[in-house]
């Protein structure tokens, strides 16, 4: 009889355990969500590497982004039809018609267009830094090992090498309507209070949550490298 008993206790009070656990995972994406731009969810994975190369396997959460809601959200069989599948496989076939020399120049030259594109996802952090700046080029310089200088080497015997530009875009966080700069300071600061203990203990090792701007969220599992 008294190991029913114990029995019944400990079961009903993990019960009311995991009850409470769900009820505080609710309330963190209440907390979160009404603070999260529209059009964008916030996402982050946490866990315990399986290996760290000698060094101890620690639990941490890492740096969270803001990823634009897919069309799985929305409407994703009526977007994704066969009819697109078919456009998709023309571009594949228009690519394959540029000759090797198109494809060389189109990655070493600079292109006088303008990337007005808007990011899929990025960190929390760079988006506050970033909202409501225009996309900038840059570029950094590397060697093109295609293009030896003749003649000249290191001490070492080492090769040189012409410079080339690479360019890439820099982009910035789009504004939008309804939604300030302060909104997003303030989810930051509301994520940055979040002791990681409390998401362990709320959403688990090894996850994948997702936040969304209407107070919901999905949890998966996630494999920590």
């Amino acid at each position: 009889m008294a190991l029913k008993t114990m029995i019944k206790r400990i079961t009903t009070a993990r019960e009311k355990y995991d009850n409470e656990l769900a009820k505080t995972a609710k309330e963190i994406a209440k907390t979160l969500g009404p603070l999260i731009p529209p059009g964008f969810a916030l996402n982050w994975t946490q866990g315990t590497p399986a290996f760290n190369d000698g060094s101890p396997c620690t639990f941490s959460v890492h740096e969270p982004s803001l990823k634009r809601m897919s069309q799985e959200e929305d409407n994703w069989d009526e977007y994704n039809d066969d009819e697109n599948d078919t456009e998709d496989e023309d571009l594949d076939e228009d690519d394959d018609d540029l000759d090797e020399n198109d494809q060389e120049t189109s990655n070493y030259e600079d292109s006088s267009e303008e990337d007005d594109s808007e990011p899929d996802e990025m960190e929390l952090g760079t988006a506050l830094k970033r909202f409501g700046k225009k996309n900038k080029r840059r570029h950094y310089e590397t060697e093109d090992y295609t293009r030896p200088i003749n003649g000249q080497k290191d001490q070492f015997g080492r090769q040189f090498y012409e410079k080339r530009r690479e360019y890439y875009t820099e982009q910035g966080f789009p504004e939008i309507e309804g939604y300030t700069k302060k909104q997003l300071k303030e989810l930051v600061k509301l994520w940055d209070s979040m002791p990681e203990e409390l998401l362990k203990t709320v959403f688990g090792d090894d996850a994948e949550v997702t936040i969304y701007p209407n107070g919901k969220f999905d949890r998966d599992d996630y494999y920590c490298e």
